[in-house]
């Protein structure tokens, strides 16, 4: 009985590390992303903002060139909040799984 319980724990904390270090390089990699997507943003404000002041583009092209960038970065924000909001949920169904399966034997 102890060994099963040891045996769960241990392979409880296993897969809940490597969960971590998965949430962890996927943060890593969306946070490069996001972080040049909005460095992209800044330089297509002030690319577009020049071009608007020379007279050579729409207004209008350059609010919507603008949104689309900072869309991308919220998705990709929400895209992260999703993606760990799940990885917790099945974290927690199967520490509740295992704690069934213990109390059964």
């Amino acid at each position: 009985m102890f060994i099963t319980i040891s045996f769960f724990i241990v392979d409880w904390i296993y897969k809940l590390n490597s969960q971590l270090f998965f949430i962890y390089e996927f943060i890593i990699d969306y946070y490069d992303a996001i972080f040049y997507n909005i460095l992209d943003g800044i330089s297509c404000f002030f690319n577009v903002k020049a071009l608007v002041l020379k007279g050579t583009l729409d207004p209008f092209y350059s609010l919507l060139s603008i949104a689309v960038y900072y869309w991308n970065v919220l998705s990709k924000i929400f895209e992260i909040s999703q993606i760990i909001l799940l990885v917790l949920l099945l974290s927690d169904l199967y520490a509740l799984l295992s704690s069934k399966t213990i109390i059964h034997d």
